[in-house]
């Protein structure tokens, strides 16, 4: 499995991969990760018991990646007596050379984009020449899995073969009894976890999870939030788990926020930074409701994440996401416009209606058991696995002796 960003780095998608790799283990798969090493971290490891190598990607510009898939290669073409699958989640440019390999080496090779806008075959058409010749290769691919509605109708808008595009959506590890993605037992369990996490034990938390950025929607959620401040008699705080993004497009943004992080004890506003994944569960069942408002998502992990610990959901709408994880007004709210009235005044619904909280949370539960467990989301890679193998296999017979 390859995946750029990968744990301890808050990446949905190699989260994902992380939780599927653990449940792929029950069936007797095995699994190791390759990934870039963006942070100065072990060149090997043991991560939650799998092998990760990483590498660092080095040069100007785009040459970054180029340095990165050559090293992922290398590595391949070293384990290719142990290799059966090659599974990318995510992509990036110069990856075609790890494609090359994998058709060389025969190695069936399976692609899970991870987000509409950067890595959807519609979206990388739009994009410059090395983004858009990985776009081209999509129909080469064994498999392409689709997370949302919306990544399958890209690939087919695209142009992509029925035969290569197949629907699994995202899953989190919800239905084992072990899994810390499950509802609060109880009001003790609650002010237990608020008390070790700091947070206040009597008011109303509306919490989310995610990078602080706007393409996740912080603008709109503090704009939002400002305004029911200003509501007489409105109390509550308002938890963001996650890190700041400092980079590229999001400068404006941080400057902007620079007054918000000055003023977030006054503004009832608690900034987590990145915390140890082990903890998000932990911060979800502290809280009274989970706020998503992002702008552009492949399947968001997160929203998923906050129905299986019994909170009641608010997104924005995201056409061909958010529908496939929430049916509004039973197991979560959506929101059609991106506004901050809009937005303020769903917040404040949940806060005064707790009958309609907790009826959301009980639908949230039931849906994630039923269509985003981990333990059905390994079954379906597992059977796409063997599918694939076996039409390899059948491949190499048919070949004619020499």
């Amino acid at each position: 499995m390859l995946a750029y960003q990968f744990p301890p780095l808050l990446a949905g998608g190699a989260r994902h991969a992380l939780e599927l790799a653990k449940a792929l283990s029950a069936h007797g798969v095995e699994s190791f990760f390759i990934a870039a090493n963006l942070r100065n971290s072990p060149r090997y490891e043991v991560y939650e018991g799998f092998p990760v190598h990483r590498f660092r990607p080095r040069g100007p510009g785009r040459i970054r990646y180029l340095t990165y898939a050559l090293q992922v290669g290398k590595k391949l073409f070293a384990a290719r007596s142990s290799i059966d699958i090659i599974h990318l989640h995510s992509i990036r440019p110069f990856y075609f050379l790890i494609f090359a390999l994998a058709k060389a080496l025969k190695k069936p090779i399976v692609l899970s984009p991870t987000l509409m806008g950067h890595d959807d075959p519609l979206s990388l058409r739009r994009k410059p020449f090395l983004w858009k010749l990985e776009g081209r290769l999509y129909k080469f691919y064994g498999k392409i899995i689709c997370k949302s509605t919306a990544v399958k109708n890209s690939c087919a808008g695209a142009g992509i073969p029925d035969s290569v595009i197949v629907s699994i959506p995202g899953a989190v590890p919800c239905a084992e009894t072990s899994s810390p993605f499950r509802p609060a037992v109880g009001a003790e369990e609650v002010a237990a976890t608020r008390k070790a996490l700091g947070l206040p034990a009597d008011s109303f938390i509306a919490t989310f999870v995610g990078h602080i950025q706007e393409r996740k929607g912080c603008d709109l959620l503090l704009e939002a939030w400002q305004r029911l401040l200003e509501r007489p008699g409105f109390s509550g705080h308002l938890v963001l788990v996650g890190p700041y993004r400092r980079d590229g497009d999001e400068n404006e943004f941080i400057a902007r926020l620079k007054p918000v992080l000055k003023n977030a004890a006054a503004g009832n506003v608690i900034f987590t930074g990145q915390v140890d994944y082990a903890e998000v569960p932990r911060y979800l069942r502290a809280s009274d409701c989970f706020v998503f408002p992002s702008k552009r998502e492949g399947l968001s992990k997160a929203v998923i994440e906050a129905m299986a610990c019994g909170l009641a959901v608010i997104c924005t709408s995201i056409p061909g996401v958010t529908d496939d994880m929430i049916d509004d007004g039973k197991d979560g709210i959506v929101l059609d416009h991106r506004n901050p009235a809009e937005l303020a005044q769903a917040i404040f619904k949940l806060k005064e209606d707790p009958d309609l909280r907790n009826k959301l949370a009980a639908n949230a539960i039931q849906k994630v058991r039923d269509k985003f467990s981990i333990g059905k989301v390994a079954r379906d890679h597992l059977e796409l696995y063997r599918g694939l193998l076996n039409r390899a296999s059948e491949t190499v017979r048919s070949r004619p002796n020499p």
